[in-house]
């Protein structure tokens, strides 16, 4: 049976919930993410940003977007897989909850990469 820790990323980008959105939008912009992992402090997967949350249309109510911070605009989410999660239950979790990747965590629930629909379907 084919396992996440074949096709993931190790080591990917992320962000932290007090990374400011122009940061989240460079970073995004220069790895090609539609979406980015939120971590906290003990590097723990809390939730996503999403590119179309940090888009400048999304943004246009504020007065000072730089100043958003990621806590403010992710979708908060304890969904996570781990690299012995199957391909296809991993697709399952995608598609239940909506989402185009999936932080993969450890045995501790730290993020140490990330599974995009992407490469599933690539396998």
């Amino acid at each position: 049976m084919n396992k996440v820790a074949e096709v993931m990323h190790e080591n990917p980008e992320f962000c932290t919930l007090e990374t400011r959105v122009p940061d989240i939008k460079y970073l995004m912009k220069k790895y090609d993410y539609k979406e980015m992992a939120v971590v906290n402090a003990e590097h723990v997967p809390v939730g996503v940003v999403s590119a179309e949350s940090v888009s400048d249309q999304a943004l246009e109510e504020y007065v000072h977007p730089f100043d958003i911070k990621a806590a403010e605009r992710m979708k908060a989410t304890s969904v996570a897989v781990k690299k012995e999660t199957s391909l296809e239950d991993c697709l399952k979790i995608m598609e239940s909850n909506h989402l185009s990747s999936l932080p993969v965590v450890d045995d501790e629930g730290h993020y140490c990469g990330i599974v995009k629909k992407s490469d599933l379907f690539r396998h």
